[in-house]
């Protein structure tokens, strides 16, 4: 395959992989659990541990996994760790590591005292941090 043809397949799948990852994490935030809120206490918890085992949660790692797969992938196709030096792959490391550790926060088994409420937003205001760091990657930054 020609390499550019190459770099816009890695690109677009990149992209996919993290649109169903932020929009699925979207959807549970803004709609899902306000409205099992609702429900009572005794659902929710049902419907959580359902969604930690079941086909959610295959989802989840299956968009969250693509994204930094084709990330990493894109990386080394575009030239990003020969430009560790310069703005752009400088970027791109810190984008790497956000993306590294929110991966990291849904499949690893971090102490309890971390997932506090304040960590929880952290990881959910890294997605808006990783897309201004891939806009400002398309400008060369």
């Amino acid at each position: 395959m020609h390499a550019v043809t190459l770099l816009i397949v890695v690109q677009w799948l990149h992209v996919f992989f993290a649109i169903w990852w932020f929009g699925a994490v979207l959807v549970s935030r803004l709609q899902t659990w306000p409205a099992l809120r609702r429900l009572g206490p005794e659902f929710e918890a049902t419907f959580r541990e359902e969604q930690r085992r079941g086909g959610g949660r295959r989802f989840t790692l299956l968009f969250a996994g693509g994204t930094i797969f084709f990330g990493i992938l894109r990386g080394v196709i575009g030239g990003a760790f020969e430009r560790l030096g310069e703005p752009y792959g400088v970027t791109y490391l810190i984008a790497l590591a956000i993306g590294l550790w929110m991966f990291s926060w849904i499949t690893l088994p971090w102490p309890a005292w971390t997932r506090t409420d304040f960590m929880d937003k952290v990881w959910f205001g890294a997605f808006p941090t990783i897309l201004t760091l891939m806009i400002l990657m398309r400008f060369g930054l």
